[in-house]
């Protein structure tokens, strides 16, 4: 399925139907598109579907080689530090910089916070 996915990886509404397929009809395992984790195409790992970074709307295969690259120098763990780290690696172009935060912004609940005590700062 991964590679099948792979094929039709700029088709996000086609991908959404094979991500149901694979939870629902196929009943497999399913990890989401994660920064950290994720691949730019998608991938197995121990009998499980990784969710492909470039599958995400307006990214780029491209832009998320790039992200890997970098990731593989230095987690991303920080919002913050995170943006600053794709500005320097050159993944901003084109005005992608709210796809790329977007991509470090996975994990909603530590965005959230980090707002939250930036506001109580301010």
């Amino acid at each position: 399925m991964a590679g099948v996915m792979n094929c039709d990886i700029h088709l996000t509404d086609k991908l959404s139907q094979y991500v149901d397929e694979v939870r629902k009809g196929l009943k497999l395992p399913f990890i989401s598109p994660c920064v950290n984790r994720s691949l730019p195409k998608f991938s197995v790992m121990e009998n499980s579907l990784i969710y492909g970074l470039a599958g995400l709307k307006n990214v780029g295969l491209e832009a998320m080689d790039l992200l890997v690259k970098v990731r593989n120098k230095k987690v991303f763990v920080n919002l913050f530090e995170d943006i600053e780290m794709i500005k320097k690696n050159g993944l901003a172009k084109g005005g992608s910089l709210e796809n790329a935060i977007g991509m470090v912004a996975l994990d909603l609940k530590v965005f959230l916070l980090e707002i939250i005590l930036l506001w109580l700062v301010l």
